[in-house]
């Protein structure tokens, strides 16, 4: 029988999600044992964890597609992908802060985690002493196919955190042995001039989302997004993923079309790209950085915990932090790209 959820009886009245971790790590566990659920381990840095999905799912084809194969030691967390629509899902979605602000998320000392991403509706939850954790939702068709990382960034976050490794909202690339991060909201370029460095010769390690830990910046994901209407990225003779119709994004695979894929590199620059009529760069302080920088990656993880702050003003600290200005030339921009990393 399936719990209703009484919020006015909770014995915490300061807790509103976490007092229900133990119904959800409860499902987690009951639902991965399930056979009609595929899984893998994937590496997260240094680390490697095992995601359990629905199979006969698009967008769970998409995930199991997108982390990198692990090759190394045994997993260290679990995390469940469930579909259910029942009472309790259905009244947590109800809830919000006590400002009544709609973001709600619950941290007890960096061992347990719970939060709402109302972006498609999801449950988040995470045990690190259990070793488990996962997204509850409703449907996993509700979330865009263009957001393979969206599902369980989050909790990739929860489960580094206490790591000193941050999930960072760029996309990173190697040019002639220099590892430089491109941090920026969407539409700012950051993808598409990663991108055109990869089908150029020069390494990637991802898009979208990389992370960083002790000065090196390390792939997450092999999967990279393009659009289908911008014709500065030639990827005519790549294999790609089409999405759902309708969608303006398709995916390239980095393994499989034989780009000059790496799993890590040291981090020396970080680039802060913006839309400009006028192409070129210069460095940045540290204070404009941070207050750029920190807000774009402390948003993609719901708001994120006092760690994630420290590792970011950290990689801030320790980078040379510049800003590009993309006019939508790319030849002319990675040129300016190209001399930025010869200064260095």
């Amino acid at each position: 029988m399936t719990p209703v959820l009484k919020v006015g009886l909770l014995k915490d009245p300061d807790s509103q999600l976490l007092v229900h971790l133990p119904f959800f790590i409860e499902k987690a566990r009951s639902v991965a044992t399930q056979t009609d659920r595929g899984f893998r381990e994937f590496s997260c840095g240094s680390k490697v964890f095992t995601l359990n999905v629905p199979l006969n799912s698009r967008p769970a084809e998409i995930m199991l597609g997108s982390f990198i194969p692990s090759d190394q030691g045994a997993s260290e967390a679990t995390f469940v992908i469930i579909e259910e629509n029942n009472d309790v899902y259905r009244q947590i979605l109800e809830l919000h802060d006590k400002n009544g602000d709609l973001l709600l998320r619950e941290i007890d000392k960096s061992s347990k985690y719970m939060a709402i991403d109302r972006s498609w509706n999801a449950i988040y939850f995470f045990d690190r002493e259990q070793g488990i954790g996962g997204a509850y939702v409703s449907s996993l068709n509700r979330i865009s196919l263009g957001a393979f990382i969206t599902p369980i960034r989050t909790i990739v976050s929860w489960f580094l955190d206490i790591f000193s490794t941050e999930l960072v909202h760029a996309s990173a690339i190697g040019i002639n042995g220099t590892g430089v991060m491109i941090s920026g909201a969407s539409g700012s370029g950051k993808s598409t001039t990663a991108l055109y460095a990869a089908t150029h010769g020069h390494q990637i390690l991802g898009d979208d989302a990389v992370l960083v830990a002790e000065g090196m910046v390390s792939a997450l994901y092999q999967n990279a997004k393009f659009s289908l209407e911008d014709s500065r990225i030639n990827v005519e003779g790549f294999n790609k993923v089409y999405l759902e119709p309708g969608s303006e994004k398709g995916i390239l695979p980095l393994v499989d079309n034989n780009f000059d894929f790496i799993k890590s590199i040291p981090l020396d620059l970080l680039i802060l790209p913006q839309i400009s009529d006028s192409p070129g760069f210069f460095e940045l302080g540290k204070a404009a950085a941070v207050k750029e920088f920190i807000p774009q990656s402390m948003k993609e993880v719901l708001g994120g915990t006092q760690n994630n702050v420290q590792n970011l003003f950290k990689i801030v600290k320790d980078t040379p932090c510049f800003r590009l200005f993309l006019s939508g030339n790319m030849e002319t921009d990675f040129a300016n790209l190209l001399e930025l990393v010869g200064r260095k």
